[in-house]
C-alpha cells in the first residue's frame, strides 16, 4: 500500500519583503522530503520594493510557488484568508515573511501536524526564546495574550502569534482582519470547532531585513481596535 503524502500549503503574506523572499522559500523547501508535498502561496499587499518581481521570477521555474496580489490592503487577516481559499493542501501553515522562525522550529511544527489540532509556534511557554525584541513590547504582548486567553477561555498562551498550522477545513470568515484580533478569533474559532490547541516552543528572532509592520504606534492602534472587537467575540461562538 502506498501511503499518500501530506500536502501542506504555506500562506505567506508580503508587503515590501524583497530581502526575505529567497530565505523564506529556502527554509520551507529544506523541510520537505519524501513524507510531504507542499506549496507556497505568497499574498502581496501591493509591495513597491521589488518583492513582486522577485516572487514572479522565482515562480516561473517552480510550480509549487504561487502569487496572489490583493486588490486592496484590508489587513493581515484578509491576505491569509485569500491564500487559504486558493490552497490545495490538507493543512494550512500561516508563516510570516520576516524569517523570525528558524528551520528546526518550522520542522517541529510540521512534524506535529494533526487533523484535530491547531499547532501554534509559541514564544511564551517553557523552552521558548525571544531574541532582539524590545522588552516592553514583549511584556505588552505577553500580558495582553494572557488576559485575552483567560477572557475567551482558551487554554493557550500565545494566541496572537501568526505562526500556526491547522487543517484546511478550518476556514475563518470574519471582518476582524487586523493583527492581533484576527489571530485571537482564529484561535477561538479553532477551539469552537473542537480542535485541540497545541503550543510548540520556538526561538523567535527579530527581523534582520525589511521593516517591521508591528511598530509601537501600530501595536497600540491595533490593540485599541482589537479590544473593542474582542468584547463581543466571546459570545460569537457560544
Amino acid at each position: 500500500i502506498i501511503k499518500k503524502k501530506l500536502m501542506i500549503s504555506f500562506i505567506v503574506p508580503t508587503l515590501n519583503e524583497v530581502g526575505n523572499i529567497e530565505k523564506t522559500i529556502e527554509k520551507i523547501t529544506k523541510n520537505f522530503n519524501n513524507n510531504y508535498n507542499f506549496e507556497i502561496i505568497f499574498v502581496d499587499d501591493k509591495s513597491d520594493d521589488g518583492t513582486l518581481d522577485k516572487i514572479q521570477l522565482i515562480s516561473k521555474n517552480n510550480t509549487n510557488i504561487k502569487l496572489i496580489i490583493s486588490e486592496e490592503r484590508l489587513g493581515l487577516g484578509n491576505a491569509l484568508i485569500q491564500g487559504q481559499t486558493k490552497a490545495s493542501g490538507e493543512y494550512i501553515f500561516f508563516l510570516d515573511c520576516d524569517n523570525s522562525i528558524n528551520y528546526d522550529d518550522l520542522n517541529k511544527l510540521i512534524k506535529s501536524c494533526d487533523e484535530n489540532s491547531l499547532i501554534i509556534g509559541s514564544r511564551y511557554i517553557t523552552n521558548s526564546k525571544i531574541n532582539g525584541v524590545n522588552k516592553i513590547k514583549i511584556f505588552l504582548s505577553r500580558f495582553l495574550n494572557f488576559v485575552i486567553s483567560k477572557y475567551l477561555d482558551i487554554n493557550a498562551i500565545d494566541i496572537s502569534h501568526s505562526c500556526r498550522l491547522f487543517p484546511k477545513k478550518i476556514l475563518l470568515k470574519t471582518s476582524n482582519l487586523r493583527h492581533p484580533v484576527f489571530f485571537w478569533e482564529h484561535s477561538l474559532y479553532c477551539a469552537y470547532k473542537n480542535l485541540k490547541i497545541v503550543e510548540i516552543p520556538i526561538e523567535f528572532d527579530e527581523r534582520k531585513s525589511g521593516k517591521t509592520k508591528n511598530s509601537f504606534f501600530s501595536l497600540f492602534k491595533n490593540i485599541f481596535f482589537a479590544i473593542i472587537s474582542i468584547v463581543n467575540l466571546k459570545f460569537k461562538y457560544k
